[in-house]
């Protein structure tokens, strides 16, 4: 019995800059029944190859984690598991960047400082194949 409980919860890897921050996700997701996190990562080289190792369902990607470029590590987290979700949480909340992100594949944005409430949220929202996008950018979708 307890196999097919595991088997339905949705297994999330957290790919966040700061370790503080990585652990309080972590946290409000350890509270919710269908969540799991799997595995925590706080550098963007590591990101793309847990990926492909552990296949979760959704990574949470901190926006400060990419140092390169977001956009590009969107596209290759994509492209090592097909089918994964990616949930950018970030301080910024400029439309064009959030609207970029969108168009590189990733399922939602979410304010950081909106995160606490709404991560769990946000993560059954885009599990259900649908976009998330916190409330608090207004005017936005992802056809723009």
């Amino acid at each position: 019995m307890k196999e097919m409980v595991e088997k339905t919860k949705i297994k999330v890897l957290l790919a966040v800059k700061d370790k503080k921050m990585c652990k309080s996700l972590r946290s409000i997701l350890e509270k919710e029944q269908n969540i799991k996190v799997i595995a925590e990562v706080m550098d963007s080289q590591t990101v793309v190859q847990i990926t492909d190792k552990i296949k979760p369902d959704i990574v949470v990607l901190d926006y400060a984690l990419q140092k390169v470029n977001v956009l590009e590590g969107i596209q290759q987290i994509i492209a090592v598991l097909p089918g994964v979700k990616v949930l950018v949480v970030s301080i910024h909340s400029d439309s064009r960047l959030v609207v970029r992100i969108l168009h590189a594949g990733a399922s939602g944005y979410l304010l950081l400082d909106c995160a606490y409430e709404e991560l769990a949220t946000a993560i059954r929202t885009i599990i259900s194949n649908k976009t998330y996008i916190s409330p608090g950018i207004a005017g936005i979708s992802k056809e723009e």
